[in-house]
């Protein structure tokens, strides 16, 4: 055994180890780059496993499954795993000191590793459990209170429109302008905008312009709010189990400590209505490749709507949620188009397996001043 693995409470004398590390927190022992490397070297086992974890339906309401490196960590703790690993095949003795009682019970089962006693797991579990059932309860509320607002902008809607689907941006005015579009509703007065349901009621309202821009929660229906309560990504028993299964099972109870599956799930029921009830032309979105995505561009054939990815932020070689790699149906949920914002964005996303028929350089109209070709 070459590492010895204990939690902060239960630390062993310091001369019974050469070197050590904290894992989740920052120390001169570790170079920040090499956790940088080793989590490019977890990369493609993340979106395997992101791959394997969406065929289960509730994967469609959590982050680590799409691989999303914005949000969620789990990538990050198979690159402290993989760092583990090579610590236990070195000759000197490491400490590492864990003190997440996930992380630490997926690490002890790692060859070269003693571990000492575990954090405590029950306690965790239950307080993410009822942070979780406070969290949807609150999140019901408020939504019940957003379609009651909203609702009546349902009138508003215009059948087969070519429509921008957005966020409630600060910088998005009234009169047309967008904060990932630019100026385009200015120039193209056909186009209509329909907001994310992350925008609540005042800036929805204060962007509506007559009818031009509207919410999606008009599309919700009150049956939909209690089930919402319950609403949280449930692995399948197989992934709680496998090699990664302590890993896995951290993601759910960190990710089912939130409402975030309630409110991905109520973005999905209004999408899909809405799609079905107008049937635009066409949709354009600052695409991202996120769960709440996928299930956007499988409702969209199946209304046989056209679909725009238009790349939302920089795409670096952590950005994993870009990549189909890990969409259980592969290229059958990434948008008919995407537009990239230069030539290095659409390098990389060939890189990842995304065709190049229909992946286009559509410049950075969220950025102003930029000269038009």
């Amino acid at each position: 055994m070459t590492v010895i693995l204990h939690h902060g409470g239960d630390l062993p004398p310091k001369d019974t180890y050469g070197k050590w590390l904290s894992i989740g927190a920052a120390t001169d022992h570790l170079d920040p780059a090499r956790l940088e490397k080793s989590f490019d070297a977890v990369a493609t086992s993340w979106l395997e496993l992101g791959r394997l974890l969406g065929g289960v339906a509730s994967a469609s309401l959590a982050h680590a499954p799409s691989c999303a490196t914005n949000i969620s960590d789990l990538g990050v703790m198979k690159a402290w795993s993989l760092i583990v690993q090579e610590e236990a095949s070195k000759p000197e003795l490491c400490l590492v000191v864990c003190n997440d009682p996930w992380m630490f019970r997926h690490l002890s089962q790692l060859d070269g590793v003693d571990a000492g006693k575990p954090p405590p797991l029950t306690l965790a579990e239950t307080k993410l459990f009822l942070r979780g059932v406070m969290a949807r309860i609150k999140c019901a509320f408020g939504l019940f209170r957003k379609y009651i607002a909203l609702r009546g902008q349902k009138k508003y809607a215009v059948p087969g429109a070519e429509v921008l689907l957005v966020y409630g941006h600060p910088t998005s005015t009234a009169e047309g302008q967008d904060g990932y579009f630019g100026a385009l509703m200015t120039k193209m007065a056909d186009v209509r905008r329909i907001l994310h349901v992350d925008c609540d009621i005042n800036r929805a309202r204060e962007l509506e312009a007559g009818g031009r821009t509207l919410s999606l929660h008009a599309w919700g229906r009150l049956r939909d709010i209690p089930g919402l309560l319950f609403t949280r990504w449930r692995p399948a028993p197989e992934h709680l189990t496998a090699a990664d299964g302590w890993l896995v099972r951290r993601a759910a109870c960190k990710e089912g400590g939130t409402a975030q599956g309630a409110m991905i799930a109520w973005q999905q029921k209004c999408q899909r209505r809405w799609l079905a009830e107008t049937k635009p032309r066409v949709v354009a979105w600052p695409w991202e490749n996120h769960s709440w995505e996928r299930d956007f561009v499988r409702a969209a054939r199946a209304a046989g709507v056209r679909t725009i990815g238009y790349q939302h932020s920089v795409i670096g070689p952590q950005m994993l949620n870009y990549s189909p790699a890990s969409n259980p149906d592969g290229r059958a949920s990434i948008p008919d188009h995407v537009l990239c914002t230069g030539r290095a964005t659409r390098e990389q996303l060939l890189d990842w397996g995304l065709p190049a028929q229909g992946l286009e350089i559509g410049g950075a109209l969220r950025i102003p001043g930029i000269k038009e070709l």
